[in-house]
């Protein structure tokens, strides 16, 4: 799958790119680009990248009511646990969850929050994204 992107930030800045992405194992052509659309019509229990490695599996499909529409939506999360590589003493720990809400049907991202928090410094970082706009239906 190809498509172009463009990332919006609040503070008004815009990113646009171009990336292909593998939807059978996640490969990307930009390594940095966006990740978080999928193969369309995935079950609870399928795996997201069928001849992935990562072996994530759809956990929860669900339904949303949009603007002019009812859509069923998949669910997914990651957690991992990791030292920052910035910290030579390896004291800082780095724990990430991701929570990936996406349409059954396109297998397109509808929300995704990124929750990383720090045990040194203690603080949480988030990253939201959210389908603000689609051609296929009417998200407001």
């Amino acid at each position: 799958m190809s498509f172009d992107p463009t990332w919006r930030f609040i503070n008004g800045t815009e990113i646009t790119g171009k990336q292909t992405i593998d939807l059978s194992n996640g490969q990307k052509t930009d390594s940095n680009g966006f990740w978080a659309i999928y193969a369309a019509n995935l079950n609870v229990g399928d795996l997201l990248r069928p001849t992935g490695y990562d072996g994530l599996t759809v956990i929860l499909t669900d339904t949303k009511t949009y603007a002019e529409s009812t859509r069923e939506i998949n669910f997914m999360s990651i957690r991992s646990e990791s030292f920052l590589n910035t910290d030579p003493t390896y004291s800082t720990l780095r724990y990430d969850t991701t929570f990936v809400f996406f349409d059954k049907q396109t297998g397109m991202l509808e929300n995704l929050n990124w929750i990383t928090d720090y045990n040194n410094p203690e603080m949480t970082e988030v990253i939201t994204w959210k389908l603000v706009n689609s051609t296929v239906w009417a998200v407001q």
